[in-house]
């Protein structure tokens, strides 16, 4: 799993088993968890994120192809760096 954080956004990435488009669409949905899952999860962090994102505009893009890999990236618009140096 690669974790990239961007100037506007935040990126996650794996080589896992991926999902159909059909199953990609129900991601949203409270309780759905991907195909394969081998830990643990009740299938609510992208509710979650999908009700963040809805409310504050950013964007959330999910992308996966079977036996490839899904990749999720959340946006930020309005963000701006700034240094967190004392």
């Amino acid at each position: 799993m690669v974790v990239a954080i961007t100037p506007d956004g935040v990126l996650i990435r794996d080589t896992g088993v991926g999902m159909s488009p059909d199953r990609v669409a129900e991601m949203y949905q409270p309780f759905v968890r991907g195909e394969g899952r081998r830990r643990g999860g009740h299938g609510v962090g992208l509710t979650i994120v999908r009700r963040l994102s809805d409310r504050f505009g950013w964007p959330v893009t999910i992308g996966s192809q079977p036996g490839v890999g899904t990749s999720v990236e959340i946006r930020f618009p309005s963000a701006r760096v700034e240094s967190l140096e004392a």
